[in-house]
C-alpha cells in the first residue's frame, strides 16, 4: 500500500544516514537543546552545498562546512542564528581567527564557492 516516491524516499535516507542512525534516532531523540542550539540558515542552495553543520555542546563550537555547488567563483552569504547575546563568539575560516562577536544573536558569513571551506563559531 505504500506509494513508489515514499519508497524512493525511504532508500535515499537509508543510503545518506550513518550506520544505525534510525536507532540511534529512535534510542536517542532530539531535544529542546538540540532545537534551541546555534542554527545555520538562507544557504544559497545549490550555489553552495552545506557539508556538515554540528553543534558540538562540550567545546560550546559549531562547526560548518561548504562545499562548491553549482557556481565555482565569486562568494554568497548565509547565516548563523540562536546565537547566545551574553557570549563572545571567536569567528574561524579554514583555521584562521576573521572575526570576534560580542552581543550578536546572529551573523552573517561571507563564503567562497570555490572548494571546500570549513567555518568554525566558539563561544568564550
Amino acid at each position: 500500500p505504500w506509494p513508489q516516491a515514499f519508497t524512493g524516499v525511504s532508500i535515499a535516507c537509508a543510503a545518506a544516514i550513518p550506520t544505525n542512525g534510525i536507532l540511534k534516532l529512535h534510542n536517542k531523540p532530539f531535544t529542546q537543546r538540540d532545537f534551541d542550539s546555534p542554527q545555520v540558515t538562507g544557504l544559497d542552495f545549490p550555489n553552495v552545498l552545506l557539508k556538515r553543520a554540528i553543534y558540538d555542546f562540550e567545546k560550546e563550537a559549531l562547526v560548518i562546512t561548504t562545499v562548491g555547488g553549482a557556481e565555482q567563483t565569486g562568494t554568497t552569504s548565509f547565516n548563523v542564528t540562536q546565537l547566545d547575546p551574553a557570549r563572545t563568539w571567536k569567528f574561524f575560516m579554514d583555521g584562521v581567527l576573521q572575526d570576534e562577536y560580542n552581543g550578536v544573536s546572529s551573523i552573517s558569513i561571507t563564503a567562497p564557492l570555490s572548494a571546500q571551506h570549513d567555518f568554525v563559531l566558539i563561544a568564550e
